[in-house]
């Protein structure tokens, strides 16, 4: 009578003990799947990270040649602002020159 309780109890525990080795199977592949998606998502963050600074750098770029086209086309209205004046005087000039030549007569 002892013998088949300690004999049943055997199995019993045997029969618990194959069910927590296919539960911790599971819970092991189930981990190796998540610790998957977590690469993935550490990789997808990385590149972002990597996006973003090209894109930082990009904007930089793109800020200093706006700055230095401002500045050029500043200058080149300065210069034409200053062709013009000139040659507003350089036509008065001749006009001027041209009554006189006129008043020779």
């Amino acid at each position: 009578n002892c013998s088949a309780n300690l004999r049943s109890k055997e199995a019993e525990w045997c029969s618990q003990v194959e069910i927590m080795a296919e539960e911790i199977n599971e819970y092991k592949l189930q981990l190796q799947r998540k610790e998957a998606a977590l690469k993935e998502v550490e990789l997808e963050l990385e590149n972002f990270h990597s996006s973003t600074a090209k894109m930082i750098l990009e904007y930089e770029e793109i800020s200093v040649m706006f700055l230095v086209l401002s500045r050029t086309v500043s200058e080149a209205q300065s210069r034409l602002a200053n062709v013009k004046d000139e040659q507003i005087k350089d036509e008065k000039r001749e006009e001027k020159s041209y009554s006189v030549l006129i008043e020779q007569r």
